[in-house]
């Protein structure tokens, strides 16, 4: 968490702090050193090891921003599978079968984010969609076209003009 704490101040300037920081783990005796170096309240026990903070926050250009890096980190993404099972002291198999149990899988989980960012770039932004391809992974804007026609039965610019400004949930 910390690595990652450092990896976002990094990439969303100094003044990216998050509201609030969880971690899945019990509490040690004293807490003031994480709160000293999140600078922010600091949860335990919690269903998950994470970062609470606003959405605009996350919605920042990046300067550095790559189109390359993107992909790279989309794929960084894909891989991250077999550790989150790992990390559950499972088999990424059992991982699996817990998604099916729940009618999901980590393609759906993926492909519900990108629906839910999509959304959000395409009425609270005016990033190209070129641009809004590359931060969800894309490898370029005809992937973008064909899976948001797919998912919106719209293209993905019809779409911006009948919702910009409002904020609507994914199908």
């Amino acid at each position: 968490m910390g690595a990652l704490h450092r990896i976002l101040h990094s990439l969303l300037g100094a003044a990216w702090k998050p509201e609030r920081v969880c971690f899945s783990h019990a509490p040690p005796p004293t807490a003031a050193a994480h709160v000293r170096f999140f600078g922010c309240p600091v949860d335990f026990r919690c269903d998950l090891n994470g970062f609470v903070c606003a959405t605009k926050a996350l919605d920042v250009r990046l300067p550095k921003g790559d189109p390359v890096m993107a992909r790279y980190a989309q794929q960084y993404l894909d891989s991250i599978l077999e550790q989150v099972a790992r990390h559950l002291g499972m088999d990424r198999r059992t991982v699996h079968r817990h998604l099916a149990r729940d009618a999901e899988t980590f393609s759906s989980i993926v492909d519900a984010v990108r629906a839910e960012l999509a959304a959000r770039y395409l009425t609270t932004t005016d990033r190209p969609l070129a641009e809004v391809a590359d931060l969800l992974g894309f490898s370029g804007l005809s992937a973008l076209s064909r899976w948001f026609s797919a998912r919106f039965d719209c293209s993905a610019s019809a779409w911006r003009a009948a919702h910009r400004g409002r904020m609507v949930p994914a199908r």
